[in-house]
């Protein structure tokens, strides 16, 4: 059997048929190291991380690890897994292992930056989080990535200062954060996720009007989802603009293809509590009885009203 070297990118519904066949080849072949390093690769997908720990482990051991790509993408791989699976000592020791054999791969920097985060060295992941944004600036996804993680680590109590007495430390990395966002959103100014992002990073840096602003606009975008859209009216609210949280939470409700789902009905619930902020009682009585069609034994819409 003749087993690819390359994952091709696939839906999550489609990895069991990628799994049957991985099985299948490494039937015919099991000593085949490609084959196992592929089953580390599509295991970890389907997030069956000690399955896939195993599969890299048999990958590692073999003469694959004498290509210096291979050593790095298969050590990549078990760092990550070990960290999915608490394993914070092999994951870093495999993560640096991999950088040694691959410093310009921003993955690893990446995945480096999260170890240190789990392992309270925050100094450690800002430069690696710094190092992975820099080797892909233009990249959204790392760019996104990269504001989260600025967020995470200003959120432990380190030489950056603490949440709530932050120093100057705190406050750039708070700014880099801000900064990444920006930059995401010029490149893909109609993604949804990440103006959802940036609105939310504008509150918390005290921006208000301008996280209002990002997020009303939100309300006709096109691709926002149904979680953008819950999302955004859930920072709305907590902002006081009622009326953009009720349009984004109606919008969500409508574009909901579950009606019956709780999380539909949960979504009615928080649109009945903004009609009864803004005094209007009736509205808020209408929307409950419309998620009392679709989820009569929900107890909380009963608790609602």
């Amino acid at each position: 059997a003749v087993l690819s070297s390359k994952l091709v990118s696939v839906e999550k519904s489609s990895l069991d048929k990628v799994l049957q066949i991985l099985q299948k080849a490494l039937e015919i072949s099991p000593d085949s190291a490609i084959g196992h390093a592929l089953l580390g690769e599509t295991l970890a997908l389907k997030e069956e991380f000690v399955a896939s720990k195993q599969a890299y482990q048999v990958a590692l051991e073999s003469n694959l690890v004498e290509e210096e790509e291979w050593f790095a993408r298969l050590s990549l791989g078990m760092g990550n897994v070990a960290l999915a699976l608490g394993q914070e000592d092999v994951a870093l020791a495999s993560l640096q292992e991999a950088l040694q054999a691959d410093p310009n791969n921003s993955q690893i920097h990446k995945a480096l930056s999260e170890v240190y985060r789990e392992v309270n060295l925050p100094e450690n992941a800002l430069q690696s989080a710094r190092a992975a944004l820099n080797l892909a600036i233009d990249d959204i996804d790392t760019l996104a990535w990269y504001a989260d993680q600025m967020l995470l680590l200003s959120e432990i109590d380190s030489d950056f200062g603490s949440p709530t007495t932050p120093n100057e430390g705190l406050l750039q990395v708070r700014s880099e954060a801000l900064n990444a966002l920006h930059q995401a959103v010029q490149l893909a100014p109609k993604r949804a996720d990440l103006l959802v992002k940036l609105g939310r990073m504008q509150y918390i840096l005290g921006d208000e009007g301008g996280g209002i602003s990002t997020l009303n606009s939100l309300i006709d975008n096109e691709n926002a989802q149904v979680d953008d859209l819950a999302d955004a009216g859930k920072i709305l609210s907590e902002l006081g603009e009622t009326c953009g949280a009720i349009a984004c939470l109606e919008r969500a409700y409508t574009m909901d293809q579950e009606k019956s789902s709780q999380s539909a009905a949960l979504l009615l619930i928080d649109l009945a509590r903004l009609h009864h902020l803004e005094g209007d009682h009736e509205s808020a009585i209408q929307v409950l009885n419309r998620a009392t069609e679709n989820n009569s034994s929900f107890a909380p819409i009963y608790h609602a009203k």
